[in-house]
């Protein structure tokens, strides 16, 4: 078994511009390497989104140590009761930013692939909808379950990378 090293990067802010396609687009996911990561170049949602509070992230049922081929069930669960829903994006890097194993998406209804040659997992419309329509329901929180295949053969050392934005579904830059 291969011990792993956990990382998390939350950022909290706006996913629109006054033109209604970015709106659009930040809603249906995160474009690729925006997630704090070494692979991202440490880029993270903070470039887009500004002005919000920090709610809180974390990534459960990360492995502490993974055994080639197996297959771990993750969810990414972010909170905030000042808000109103949330988006994520996820990867799995080994120390130089290459992504590691395989990301399977659990609930292809409310999670992606960012487009890219990076493996990025990533909230759609319909997650983010189902976000706001059951905030309150699930006392203003969200899960988002993917999956994580380890690699078949030992990869060494790998870090669970994720971003969070939490949303007060108003529609406005500022504020997230």
């Amino acid at each position: 078994m291969k011990r792993l090293k956990g990382a998390l990067s939350c950022c909290v802010g706006t996913a629109t511009l006054s033109l209604g396609t970015w709106v659009v687009a930040e809603r249906s996911g995160a474009t690729d390497g925006h997630n704090g990561s070494v692979g991202s170049g440490g880029a993270n949602c903070l470039g887009c989104h500004i002005g919000g509070e920090a709610g809180f992230m974390a990534i459960f049922n990360a492995p502490t140590a993974y055994l080639p081929g197996e297959s771990y069930d993750l969810e990414v669960y972010i909170s905030d009761s000042t808000r109103s829903g949330a988006g994520f994006q996820l990867s799995v890097e080994d120390p130089d930013g290459n992504a590691v194993g395989e990301l399977v998406l659990s609930d292809s209804d409310r999670t992606q692939y960012s487009s890219g040659s990076r493996q990025w997992v990533t909230h759609t419309a319909a997650g983010v909808l189902h976000s706001v329509q059951n905030w309150e329901a699930n006392n203003s929180n969200v899960r988002y379950p993917v999956t994580w295949i380890a690699p078949d053969a030992d990869a060494g050392r790998v870090t669970f990378y994720a971003a969070s934005c939490t949303i007060d579904d108003n529609s406005f830059e500022t504020g997230d």
